[in-house]
């Protein structure tokens, strides 16, 4: 089944407040990459210590309920990035939060560079040394969303869904350096002996372990994600006037998610303009929506429904449903039709057809579990519209305004 690909804003979430994250703010054109600057050692009521081949990691647990929901901080990162989603996920399932070895309070790693490859490796030890059975929902920012990207490929079976936080992609270096050499120079960070001595073993180990990965273009595994239900959130909130499109950065790296998500067989790619890189602190709502998300896919496997049949609606039955639509944020979305064609478009995102089932509910051929349902008034007038993903109704836009 090709994946549903509308580019949506986020859509009617509240913010529920920031999170200080040790990531640099880039310039435009440069990559971004963490600061060399070692997190803060957090402890948490309730946290454990798990020994994995004599190493103590750090670890957390919450909730009740299966799938449990396993978190991959971003490089070098600890759980404690995840202290604004916990208290809401854990009321909608298990969850599993751990910090990566190397990574204080966790022990040491072992000697050599942290790949993403050799962290999907040590989560799946810890997962079974835990007690914690499969299946899982996958969740990572950043470095960790590559390393979840892997788990999946290697470990299939054992993942029920995936919410990739403005996931770092393999080949944004490569891709960078293709386009203008100036645009990636120099954008790794590069560790002087003094770094090394001052910094966490495992945040050096990881940024060596990143180095191959990027440098190379590699995942390092071969395969492509299960065929399970996958959010992938895209951050584009930027300083510049001229908004994400006057990042060459962030244009990159909206590209590389695109093309990530084009290998997914279900979900939906959100793209948020109010978050930077650590849409977690700035975001916990839309991370937790995600992930409700994933969790209802994943629990009630909508994908059964019969495959709806396209109607044709005359002129005049489709005028009153045409003009554009705002959300209690602010948010505009217009709906227009073409030679009687009916297309959906969000603010500087590409627009995409919706067909009719009936007066009132349209789907898109991408994927059938996405509707389109305009709504009526007392008075029998069009006064919203929802967009609803399986049984989830996603976003309300009111109006028609025209």
């Amino acid at each position: 089944m090709k994946s549903f690909l509308p580019f949506l804003p986020v859509l009617g979430l509240a913010l529920l407040g920031g999170a200080e994250m040790a990531y640099c703010q880039p310039a435009p054109g440069t990559m971004a990459m963490p600061s060399l600057t070692a997190p803060a050692v957090s402890h948490f009521p309730g946290e454990e210590m798990i020994d994995v081949a004599g190493r103590r990691l750090q670890v957390l647990r919450g909730g009740q309920g299966s799938p449990t929901i396993v978190f991959e901080s971003g490089l070098s990162r600890t759980l404690a990035d995840w202290s604004k989603v916990l208290p809401e996920v854990n009321k909608l399932a298990s969850t599993f939060c751990y910090t990566r070895a190397g990574l204080p309070p966790s022990d040491p790693a072992p000697p050599g560079p942290r790949t993403a490859l050799v962290i999907a490796e040590d989560l799946h030890t810890l997962l079974s040394r835990a007690g914690i059975k499969p299946p899982y929902v996958l969740v990572g920012h950043s470095y960790g969303g590559a390393s979840m990207r892997i788990y999946a490929i290697k470990y299939p079976a054992e993942v029920a869904g995936l919410v990739l936080v403005d996931p770092q992609n393999e080949g944004m270096l490569v891709r960078a350096r293709a386009i203008d050499p100036k645009m990636a120079s120099s954008q790794l960070p590069v560790l002087s002996e003094a770094d090394r001595a001052r910094l966490p073993s495992g945040m050096v180990q990881e940024m060596e372990g990143s180095d191959a990965m990027w440098s190379s273009g590699d995942l390092g595994i071969a395969g492509k994600l299960p065929p399970v239900p996958v959010v992938l959130i895209t951050a584009l909130k930027t300083g510049l006037r001229g908004g994400p499109e006057a990042d060459p950065d962030l244009r990159l790296k909206r590209q590389l998610h695109d093309e990530l998500f084009q290998g997914v067989d279900y979900g939906m790619h959100v793209v948020t303009d109010r978050s930077p890189h650590n849409v977690m602190g700035s975001e916990p709502g839309l991370v937790v929506s995600a992930i409700r998300f994933v969790l209802d896919a994943a629990n009630h496997a909508p994908r059964g429904r019969p495959k709806p049949v396209a109607i044709r609606l005359s002129a005049d039955q489709l005028a009153p449903l045409l003009g554009e639509y705002v959300d209690s944020k602010g948010q505009h979305v217009s709906v227009v039709a073409t030679d009687g064609h009916v297309f959906f478009q969000a603010l500087g995102t590409p627009r995409t057809e919706i067909m009719p089932e009936s007066e009132t509910s349209f789907f898109t051929p991408e994927n059938l579990d996405a509707r389109f349902v305009f709504e009526k008034d007392a008075a029998g007038k069009i006064a919203s519209f929802s967009l609803v993903f399986g049984r989830t109704k996603a976003a309300t836009f009111f109006g028609p305004r025209r």
